[in-house]
């Protein structure tokens, strides 16, 4: 997996985790299943979202789309 989808997953279960938002509201938000966001978080999986979801998830988790895919503010 490249580093980016990795770092991806990792930053947004990290940043989803610690503002305590729940997969369902994540979900909810994004108009997606929560199986989709399990998938986008799994390192298992290399399903990520397409940009338009990673704009809203930026936003809706308030970082910015460098920190999710980079790890950089």
């Amino acid at each position: 997996m490249e580093p980016w989808r990795e770092a991806f997953k990792l930053n947004m279960r990290k940043t989803r985790e610690e503002k305590g938002i729940k997969v369902v509201d994540l979900a909810d938000e994004m108009g997606v299943t929560i199986a989709m966001i399990y998938r986008w978080e799994s390192l298992a999986n290399t399903r990520i979202p397409s940009v338009t979801h990673v704009r809203n998830i930026c936003k809706y988790l308030g970082v910015t789309s460098d920190y999710l895919l980079f790890g950089e503010e």
